[in-house]
C-alpha cells in the first residue's frame, strides 16, 4: 500500500480554491482501484492540507511547490527624465535658476 497526494487549484465563484487529495494505492494487486482517503478544499493552501488531514511537512512542502509563481527574467531599461540633466538646455536653465535663487543674476 502506498499513499498518493494530488493538489490543484480552481477558480470557483471568482475565488481561487485549493484542492488537496490523499489516495491509497495497492501496487501489489493487479487491477486494483485507487481509493480516495482524504480530501480538503479551502482558499488557503495550508488550511486545505489541514482539512485533508495531511500532516507530513515534506509532503506539504512538495505539494506547495507546484503553486509557486514562475520566476521570469527581467530586463532593466533606463528611462531618461527631464531632471536627468543630460541636455545642454536643461543644464543652462538649472544654472540660471540657481543664480536667481542666490540673487546674483
Amino acid at each position: 500500500m502506498e499513499k498518493i497526494y494530488k493538489a490543484y487549484r480552481r477558480k470557483v465563484n471568482n475565488e481561487v480554491l485549493y484542492f488537496v487529495k490523499e489516495y491509497y494505492s495497492f501496487p501489489d494487486l493487479s487491477d486494483s482501484a485507487v481509493i480516495l482517503e482524504n480530501y480538503g478544499m479551502h482558499a488557503n493552501f495550508f488550511k486545505a492540507c489541514k482539512i485533508a488531514q495531511i500532516r507530513d511537512k515534506q509532503v506539504i512542502r512538495s505539494l506547495h511547490q507546484q503553486f509557486e509563481p514562475e520566476k521570469h527574467e527581467g530586463k532593466i531599461v533606463s528611462i531618461e527624465t527631464e531632471n536627468a540633466g543630460n541636455s545642454f538646455l536643461n543644464n543652462t536653465r538649472r544654472a540660471f535658476f540657481k543664480l536667481k535663487l542666490a540673487s546674483i543674476f
